[in-house]
């Protein structure tokens, strides 16, 4: 996995993307990138309070937009949980996806990605 340090949250999109169609990413990789993305989450929504104070932005205004990052934020966080505690059970669920069709795994994975992005539950 990249260094945080020297890479740009692009270059880590692009790496997960790779290992994703490659079949190399694990659940703990998968923790892993949910918790930079909820870190990168609670960076923008601080960055957002900012400018929202140097641009006037009304009080109304500001805390819908902070409301609806603190949604995506918590949405991260909790799949980054889920990841977590699925580690330990990983070949197991591996199993599982393997005994069903490709279309169920599919739509098992959109969904969580539905879940994540704030989408339907």
């Amino acid at each position: 996995m990249t260094d945080l340090s020297t890479s740009s949250f692009a270059e880590l999109a692009v790496e997960l993307s790779v290992a994703k169609s490659t079949g190399d990413v694990d659940f703990a990789e998968l923790a892993w990138a949910t918790w930079v993305q909820s870190a990168f989450a609670s960076d923008r929504a601080l960055k957002i309070d900012v400018l929202a104070a140097r641009i006037g932005l009304s009080e109304d205004a500001t805390a819908h937009i902070l409301g609806a990052e603190r949604k995506h934020r918590e949405r991260i966080a909790e799949a980054h949980d889920l990841m977590k505690r699925l580690i330990p059970h990983e070949a197991e669920v591996r199993a599982l996806l393997a005994r069903v069709e490709p279309e169920a795994e599919r739509k098992v994975w959109k969904r969580l990605i539905d879940f994540v992005r704030g989408g339907r539950r």
